[in-house]
């Protein structure tokens, strides 16, 4: 569970991006969540991308630009 000090810190961090936003309480919880998803979503990628290097997954682009990361045998 989040801090109200963390969830305060991303708001700041929002606000440093949108400077002209507003909204309800709805709303920043919405944009927050948001938010949320796409810093772990960044994350994943760095560590699939990562695993890539590794030899773990293997990387196919896919028609329309969608990335398909697939498991490789990995031998120990």
């Amino acid at each position: 569970m989040s801090s109200p000090e963390n969830i305060a810190a991303e708001i700041k961090r929002y606000c440093s991006s949108h400077a002209d936003a507003g909204d309800t309480l709805d709303g920043i919880t919405w944009w927050l969540v948001q938010q949320r998803f796409q810093d772990t979503r960044a994350e994943i990628e760095a560590a699939a991308e990562s695993l890539v290097q590794q030899g773990v997954l293997s990387r196919r682009e896919m028609a329309g630009g969608s990335v398909l990361y697939c498991c490789r045998s990995v031998k120990s």
